[in-house]
């Protein structure tokens, strides 16, 4: 496989972990706060940002969560690979309802507050 300049590519353990945190609300904001933003409000991701993103291991103690965020990422994945899934509004609503819960658990392995979640929740309005 072959990547360009600007396109990286994760490899290691804990992928689909990973993952659940990157395409989340908080890896959202904290990538709108320490990247460029274009006029039409598109970030710029580059390697700096995510290599900065603090991504907890997974240990004994939060490996509960790593778990559910991994199960729903299964989830997510098994969904969005089906031939109707462009044309199933169910299944849309569905992965939606799942990344909210994937959103759940990730303040909940950082820790967040109430208060820390509705600012976060605010930007994507």
């Amino acid at each position: 496989m072959y990547l360009g300049s600007n396109e990286y590519m994760i490899t290691g353990k804990d992928l689909k972990f990973i993952l659940g945190i990157l395409n989340s609300c908080l890896a959202y904001y904290y990538q709108s706060m320490v990247s460029n933003t274009l006029s039409n409000q598109t970030t710029i991701a580059q390697k700096s940002i995510f290599i900065s993103l603090p991504i907890p291991l997974v240990t004994k103690e939060n490996k509960p969560i790593a778990d559910q965020i991994v199960s729903l990422v299964d989830q997510i994945l098994s969904l969005t690979q089906t031939e109707d899934y462009e044309q199933n509004k169910a299944k849309q609503d569905k992965v939606i309802e799942l990344e909210k819960e994937i959103d759940k658990l990730v303040y909940k392995l950082y820790e967040l507050t109430e208060e820390e979640i509705e600012i976060i929740e605010g930007i994507k309005k």
